[in-house]
């Protein structure tokens, strides 16, 4: 099956379907691991000192067997809960380009882990599902908008 790992965290925080590892996993560890569409992946160790870790990014496939690596968690919207997974990913990347996961990381031999204990109390206050929506819809809109400026430069 197919492993995401933080490798396939691109610097925008997509993922970069070109380079996953292709893996046997247990059955029962598959179990456990099997992403499914609107999931989050965390990057939780690995990093560096000018990237640190705390990316996340929305695992949008619907087909295929894919698993998240040892240094990656996933977070998942239960059924009803009334979260856009879009929405929360966005919210998160804020966090980490706003800084908040660097504050928590420790580093052992080289690696940074990110203090997952903190970085599940982030308070997150949720509007109405209609509001994730268009939030989404004008981020979206405004970063085409900056690859289009990008773009003609």
């Amino acid at each position: 099956m197919g492993v995401i790992r933080n490798a396939n965290f691109t610097k925008d925080c997509k993922l970069d379907y070109t380079n996953i590892a292709y893996l046997d996993v247990e059955v029962k560890q598959y179990e456990k691991r099997k992403l499914q569409c609107g999931d989050i992946i965390v990057e939780k160790s690995g990093g560096s000192d000018n990237q640190p870790v705390g990316r996340t990014i929305l695992f949008e496939r619907k087909d295929g067997d894919y698993s998240f690596s040892n240094f990656t968690s996933v977070l998942r919207i239960y059924d009803g809960y009334p979260a856009i997974p879009e929405f929360l990913n966005m919210f998160l990347q804020s966090i980490y380009q706003t800084g908040v996961t660097k504050r928590m990381q420790t580093q052992t031999t080289g690696i940074h882990n990110l203090i997952f204990d903190q970085f599940l109390a982030i308070p997150v206050l949720l509007p109405p599902i209609a509001e994730q929506s268009r939030i989404i819809n004008k981020v979206n809109e405004l970063f085409q908008l900056l690859d289009n400026m990008s773009a003609d430069l």
